[in-house]
């Protein structure tokens, strides 16, 4: 490769590249010019085979790169090219790219495309792509479209014989050995290679007067155009390194991204004890971290088990995967970056239907527009008997005609499709906090005595030695226990029910004798609610015992303490009564704030009253790993649990699963069945706590 480029040409090629190009857009709604410039015979196979190239399972025994075409037929290689180039983008492309809301293209480019960087005796690739270069900016200029130059492909290859960018070679010169598992100790001196990259590129800027904003250090343009003469007069300093001046006397590199700002790999791609992006923050530039769901390389898996939950979850659960901008020390900005947007496509590794295709594109649409945009994988494929359904899923266009992506990029078909998914992991200190409140729901299974002595022990004096008992009740047979006090440690008033065992529980929500009985039957109770909410009858029974005596005690705690909160817990079917204190109680007590947590609860009432329930994200309902109680009574029976699934796993994991009866496996409706549920898991532990006095 040779080296002898001078930045004076160097500064001609970026002039006639930015002379295409209008700021970026406020949100990037994008596509990638692929096998434009840089071709990859996947795309389009049966062009490639027309051109005269050829497909095997080895790519060094045939030709399958732009190189080996080259280099078989170095006469004709240009003219080939040239027609490639003009028929697979043209203003015909540019017309379907308007039409479809498109604002951005990104164009990956090889180092061959300037041409005095080649070495004819042992590079070979075809010649003329700058002009074409020149022709697709003009192009997309007048539309209103902004470039994103990509320099995509390197002298090298960055996998050994992968022939993705330009060349089939097992010389890897450039990184990405780390696909898609992230793993930042593959990739040992990639952010000191990141320094040194964007030194260069500030440095080239400096040289040239080009701008970079945020970034100080411009000179302007000298008058007699010698830029190269304003080299020898750079003292070394910590831009202009002795190695940054000698790359800068022996070649012009091509400026990533236009000059303006440099993308890399995120912090997880990196291995720099520790790794850190803010070391390189030289300027603007942005950070990387898109994620390989399908990889065009056998040994490569997935970042995601190959389904539609898998998918879902991980793209709901991770995003934005794409961040970038100006680092502080030791720590990466996330959501501030000046540039962070994303890369993307439909492609999966399994078969996918319509309907998830059309939610996939949704959820990386959402995910990723939470920066300040994003790029699809490809404009389009070639569709063809031999690349078969390919365009399917690797073609905006094809996906903006079959329905998957929207006409209008910046809307989706499903803005909540990713409620089931969006599932976030409790952190230690989360599930502490919940601990006092496991003990008041154990203490529920003690008898009155003690609960109003509160002197059961560990349960209670042990764990919440500040509480102090108002009025319990109950005889653990015809009634369950209760009792109500007051925690002022915790400022709130505390109402606990018993819960029972679990063939007592299973007794009752399964009794053939039940119906949904409405809230309007208690109109004393429950004034003025819909006809349309409906309970458990045997659990409005119950309720219906204690509800007057623990309205009263609430009252006479709110009176007697300077508190102005209630919390309802409870276990099983404690846990179904205070779910329905949590209605009850506020109806009664409007100016009182109030929060429910519960244990192994089982379904209460129908859609109307989860969605009643539901207001205000009150209710907290925990499960623990495969206890089958929470998915009873059915919910082909109508019966729904309201929001605040906290899942606990075999792991020990506390997972909140957001939405109704979340179908997500991390979350028990998804989980858990009657075939493989346990019912040692019904009394937990919850954090160590067990549901018994």
């Amino acid at each position: 490769m040779h080296a002898s480029t001078t930045l004076f040409q160097l500064f001609l090629f970026i002039r006639l590249a930015l002379a295409g190009l209008p700021g970026l857009p406020g949100k990037i709604y994008g596509v990638n010019l692929g096998s434009w410039l840089v071709l990859e015979s996947w795309m389009l196979p049966q062009e490639w085979l027309d051109m005269g190239g050829e497909q095997c399972s080895d790519c060094s025994s045939c030709i399958a790169t732009e190189f080996a075409f080259a280099k078989a037929y170095p006469h004709t290689v240009d003219e080939i090219f040239a027609k490639h180039w003009s028929s697979w983008f043209n203003q015909a492309d540019v017309d379907a790219l308007v039409d479809a809301g498109i604002n951005t293209v990104r164009i990956p480019l090889g180092y061959w495309i300037v041409e005095q960087l080649v070495d004819r005796k042992a590079e070979f690739y075809p010649r003329g792509g700058l002009a074409q270069l020149r022709r697709g900016l003009k192009q997309l200029q007048k539309a209103g479209i902004v470039a994103i130059l990509d320099h995509h492909a390197l002298p090298g290859v960055q996998t050994p014989n992968q022939m993705f960018t330009g060349r089939c070679t097992s010389d890897v010169q450039f990184y990405a050995v780390n696909e898609p598992i992230m793993d930042a100790t593959q990739t040992p001196g990639y952010g000191d290679f990141q320094e040194n990259f964007v030194r260069v590129v500030r440095a080239t800027e400096f040289l040239l007067g080009v701008p970079a904003p945020g970034f100080p250090f411009v000179l302007p343009a000298p008058a007699d155009g010698n830029f190269t003469a304003m080299l020898g007069n750079v003292k070394p300093s910590a831009l202009f390194t002795p190695e940054v001046i000698s790359v800068l006397l022996d070649a012009a590199p091509i400026l990533l991204e236009m000059g303006v700002f440099g993308l890399f790999m995120d912090i997880n791609w990196q291995f720099n004890n520790p790794a850190n992006p803010a070391d390189a923050a030289i300027g603007p530039q942005g950070y990387d971290n898109h994620l390989y769901y399908v990889s065009l390389i056998s040994r490569f898996g997935g970042v995601a088990d190959p389904n539609p939950t898998a998918y879902l979850t991980s793209i709901c659960r991770n995003s934005p995967l794409w961040f970038g901008g100006k680092p502080s020390p030791r720590r990466v900005q996330i959501h501030n970056a000046a540039h962070p947007h994303a890369e993307w496509g439909l492609p999966v590794q399994f078969t996918a239907t319509d309907q998830f295709l059309r939610q996939w594109a949704d959820a990386q649409k959402l995910a990723y527009s939470k920066g300040a945009g994003w790029i699809f994988w490809n404009f389009k494929v070639e569709k063809s008997a031999l690349a078969g359904n390919l365009s399917r899923e690797w073609s905006y266009l094809e996906g903006v005609r079959l329905g998957y992506l929207t006409k209008d990029p910046s809307q989706v078909h499903d803005p909540n499709v990713c409620a089931p998914f969006a599932i976030t992991t409790l952190t230690p200190a989360q599930i502490s906090a919940f601990r006092p409140y496991s003990f008041y729901a154990a203490a529920a299974y003690c008898s009155p005595d003690s609960t109003s002595a509160w002197n059961c022990g560990t349960n209670c004096e042990g764990a919440n030695p500040a509480f102090q008992p108002i009025a319990s009740g109950g005889d653990g047979d015809a009634v369950q226990f209760w009792y109500v006090g007051v925690d002022e440690s915790l400022g709130t008033i505390i109402v606990a029910h018993q819960g029972t065992d679990t063939r007592e529980i299973l007794s009752l929500v399964t009794d053939a004798n039940f119906f949904l009985a409405s809230l309007q039957f208690l109109p004393n109770l429950f004034p003025g609610l819909s006809a349309s909410i409906e309970v458990h009858s045997g659990f409005l029974h119950e309720h219906f015992k204690t509800a007057t005596q623990i309205l009263d005690a609430v009252l006479a705690g709110l009176d007697q303490f300077d508190v102005h909160k209630v919390t309802l817990v409870g276990h099983s079917l404690g846990g179904a009564l205070a779910l329905l204190d949590s209605v009850f109680l506020p109806l009664h007590l409007p100016k009182v704030a109030f929060q429910t947590i519960v244990y192994g609860m089982p379904r209460v009432g129908n859609q109307a009253f989860a969605d009643y329930a539901s207001i205000g994200n009150t209710v907290t309902h925990i499960n623990n790993k495969e206890d089958f109680v929470p998915i009873l009574p059915g919910r082909s029976l109508g019966f729904r649990h309201p929001t605040g699934e906290i899942h606990i796993q075999d792991s020990g994991d506390w997972d909140s699963c957001p939405g109704q009866d979340n179908t997500n496996g991390l979350c028990t409706t998804g989980d858990v069945s009657l075939l493989n549920g346990r019912e040692r898991d019904h009394d937990g532990p919850y954090d160590g706590v067990l549901m018994d006095c």
